[in-house]
């Protein structure tokens, strides 16, 4: 009895998990430069997986300029990335060239 209730706990578990997972999709950055060797990235709280002229991960959304402008933070100027707009690549790369903000502390 016990173990009928154990598989049918891991049957659940594997279908739960597996929508969850449905509702993902991968998406893929285009580099204007490669990077050196593969390496994984956290931008913006994703995981990407780089390697050549191209980094990948997997979205529950869409891909917004800041984003895209997280990622182009972290490996360089990006020429192409999921459904976004020529407009709104053009900001993505514009905010990865601009400084970051200095903050000051009051006395």
């Amino acid at each position: 009895m016990k173990a009928k209730f154990v598989v049918a706990a891991i049957a659940a578990l594997c279908i739960s998990t597996g929508a969850l997972a449905a509702g993902k999709t991968y998406v893929t950055a285009k580099l204007a430069t490669p990077v050196a060797e593969r390496a994984q990235v956290i931008a913006n709280g994703v995981v990407w997986t780089c390697e050549g002229d191209s980094c990948t991960a997997q979205f529950a959304r869409s891909v917004t300029a800041r984003v895209c402008g997280e990622l182009a933070k972290e490996v360089g100027q990006i020429t192409a990335i999921g459904e976004l707009s020529a407009e709104d690549l053009a900001r993505c790369n514009q905010r990865a060239a601009a400084p970051e903000a200095t903050v000051f502390a009051r006395n």
